[in-house]
């Protein structure tokens, strides 16, 4: 799959972007909810993303930095720099968040080497949940200074490209979901397979 990443030029004309559905329904779902969003990219600033998820009184217990949010109503995005196939590890970085804002966030290789973002970039995130009578939605800016730490790349220009995958999950038992926006092949639950990132070219 290939998703198309708009230049924008302030952060209230995100909804330019190109919208994304995330409509593949993996493992077991006993639940279904529909969540899209968009994501553009802004010069200086990072990678903005906006999910929707058309869901009332979402599950949101969680409310502090680094709590696992994916046991909640949650969406999340991987992204990574470099293209990755099957059995090989890659860095990438790693964004869960609920309804409350909570934000789970780290970046490594692979599922269990994973590190947690630092305070300060943690806060340039400026994660922003707000929850309407029968949906949410959550605005995440990917900082541009934490793409440069990690990967050494300054700044994105037209023709560059990243990989990514959008999710929508919940653990919970009862409300349990697998939801992703490039398909997984995969026989157990796991976002953590790069391999199935759909390809972000920059418009």
């Amino acid at each position: 799959m290939e998703y198309k990443v708009c230049k924008i030029d302030t952060l209230n004309e995100i909804e330019k972007g190109v919208l994304f559905d995330i409509n593949h329904f993996n493992w077991n779902c006993v639940y279904k909810p529909k969540a899209y969003g968009y994501m553009a990219y802004l010069d200086g600033v990072g990678i903005i993303v906006r999910f929707i998820t058309e869901e009332k009184n979402p599950k949101r217990t969680y409310v502090n930095p680094q709590d696992p949010v994916y046991k909640d109503s949650a969406v999340e995005v991987f992204v990574s720099f470099e293209e990755t196939q099957p059995n090989q590890e890659s860095l990438y970085m790693n964004f869960e968040i609920n309804a409350n804002g909570a934000m789970l966030a780290n970046f490594g290789f692979g599922r269990q080497d994973r590190k947690v973002l630092g305070q300060e970039l943690y806060q340039q995130c400026h994660v922003k949940a707000s929850i309407m009578e029968n949906a949410w939605s959550v605005d995440l800016i990917i900082p541009l200074a934490l793409i440069q730490e990690l990967t050494g790349i300054e700044k994105l220009s037209s023709g560059d490209c990243f990989y990514c995958n959008f999710y929508k999950i919940a653990e919970s038992k009862e409300i349990e979901h697998y939801a992703s926006y490039s398909p997984i092949v995969s026989e157990k639950p796991n976002f953590h397979l790069p391999e199935y990132f759909a390809k972000a070219i920059v418009k």
